[in-house]
């Protein structure tokens, strides 16, 4: 039995620890999920600006969400129609007070890299293309929409001590209300984190909040962009902020082992990635050129969560 214990750990240390950077490639860290709402029309409005200006211009594709998609009515969740290939449940944003993709007050993100960035680029798209895309469409097959919605609640749920530091140091304590309550209500309610009862039934919306966040909205610069070997996209900020999010994660708290922090990270990727497979598809065939596309998204997503 100890024998057997051993390998189990083991095997399951091998695969979070290569999961856990794997599962990170640029294009989930750009546009995760189950952080923010994407705008719909963000696409159709950059259509209609190029069509409306006549411009030759290579056009930037920041995010598409997929045809394939319905509200679930309540503007919540998103269900999978049958088509052609699996539908891909996209995040609907109800409040159409967007920040406009193409704002000009947004400003640029420096990238003195470039070089070297797109060498990671091409090395995580490889990555993705031979491995991971791979595994995402088989835990796709295997788990149904309406659980891995419940399992990328709980792990939202269980991010409530990062929101709620970012959001105490921002001095903002209507969010850290907002955070608390959720936790508290989707925690029991929610059959512990799987349903969000809060925002559903008492339209407590959730908190998207993070320590590179904290630090964004007290004025220090993001520094150059870069793309990190299977981490992806990221920046200098962006480095530290995701630095001290460890140390006010779930696991570092309750001293979690190695193997298990390991484990967890690994199954929320893999479910990230789930609800990706077709964005990151036309990602591909609509932009001439995807890394300005996702870096430039990246800079507007990021900018967009710090004025949020």
């Amino acid at each position: 039995m100890k024998l057997l214990k051993w390998a189990i750990g083991r095997w399951v240390l091998g695969v979070g620890m290569s999961a856990q950077l794997i599962f990170s490639t640029q294009w989930v860290s750009a546009a995760n999920v189950s952080e923010l709402d994407i705008a719909p029309n963000y696409w159709k409005s950059h259509q209609k600006a190029q069509n409306k200006k006549n411009i030759s211009k290579p056009r930037k594709n920041f995010i598409l969400l997929s045809e394939n998609t319905e509200t679930d009515g309540k503007g919540s969740h998103s269900v999978d129609v049958p088509g052609p290939e699996w539908a891909e449940p996209e995040a609907s944003l109800e409040n159409e007070e967007i920040i406009d993709p193409f704002d000009s007050d947004v400003p640029a993100l420096p990238d003195p890299f470039e070089k070297h960035n797109r060498f990671f680029f091409d090395f995580n798209n490889k990555v993705y293309n031979y491995f991971t895309k791979h595994v995402a469409e088989g835990y796709r097959f295997a788990f149904p929409l309406e659980l891995r919605i419940a399992i990328r609640n709980v792990f939202n749920n269980g991010a409530m001590p990062i929101s709620l530091v970012s959001s105490l140091i921002q001095g903002n304590f209507e969010k850290s209300g907002r955070v608390v309550g959720r936790f508290l209500i989707n925690s029991t309610a929610g059959l512990g984190g799987m349903l969000d009862v809060a925002e559903q039934e008492y339209n407590i919306k959730p908190v998207h909040e993070n320590m590179n966040q904290a630090l964004g909205f007290h004025d220090i610069p993001s520094g150059p962009y870069l793309v990190l070997p299977l981490f992806g996209p990221s920046s200098v900020r962006n480095l530290f902020g995701r630095t001290a999010d460890i140390f006010v994660s779930p696991a570092f708290l309750f001293s979690a082992p190695f193997m298990v922090n390991s484990g967890i990270a690994t199954g929320k990727k893999v479910n990230e990635t789930s609800f990706l497979v077709k964005t990151k598809k036309e990602l591909e065939q609509n932009s001439l050129d995807e890394y300005e596309s996702v870096r430039d998204f990246y800079n507007q997503y990021h900018y967009r969560l710090i004025r949020e």
